[in-house]
């Protein structure tokens, strides 16, 4: 009778994790998945002394409605990114929600530093002097329990891909885990 019982106590703590595994990946297939996209910047050729704006769409790809409560966008001009985004001169977008399948596109601006010529030239030759554009957006869904996700997103700009292919914008992602990240 004893082993019977253990028996009976370990098949139930199997199916116990089997049930964890199963409520756990149909949450995850179930969530509202954001991909942040930079559209593109203005003004395009860029022009010294002048803010610039940004136009972002927030893509959801899951099953889940979106609450956003919080995007940022910023820029960085230099030879490389600092080793962390600096937030202290990003401007806030509007909060809202996303519906599974849908889009939300915004634009943020006027976003400081405004460059000088020098720089812009800078740039537009790829000089060893780039300009960044990266952010993040805090969203949660219905099954957020232990907070709201964070999703991180990098672009370079790429003078010299205007023109090239219709409707494509001139921005590549960056490749840094500091800046492109989803926790």
């Amino acid at each position: 009778m004893v082993r019977w019982t253990a028996v009976v106590g370990i098949f139930t703590g199997v199916l116990a994790v089997a049930a964890a595994v199963q409520g756990w990946a149909f949450i995850q297939s179930e969530r509202a998945t954001i991909y942040p996209q930079i559209e593109r910047i203005s003004p395009i050729p860029l022009v010294s002394d002048q803010p610039m704006f940004v136009d972002v769409t927030l893509i959801n790809s899951g099953r889940a409605q979106a609450f956003f409560s919080e995007a940022r966008v910023g820029m960085w001009g230099g030879k490389s990114l600092p080793n962390k985004p600096d937030f202290s001169h990003s401007k806030f977008a509007v909060s809202g929600f996303i519906p599974p399948g849908n889009r939300r596109y915004f634009t943020v601006g006027p976003i400081e530093p405004a460059f000088n010529w020098a720089q812009i030239d800078d740039i537009n030759r790829g000089n060893n002097f780039f300009l960044y554009i990266y952010g993040f957006v805090k969203f949660t869904d219905d099954f957020s329990v232990f907070g709201p996700k964070i999703v991180g997103f990098c672009g370079q700009y790429e003078p010299s891909q205007i023109g090239k292919a219709p409707g494509a914008t001139p921005i590549s992602d960056c490749q840094n885990a500091n800046y492109e990240y989803s926790r």
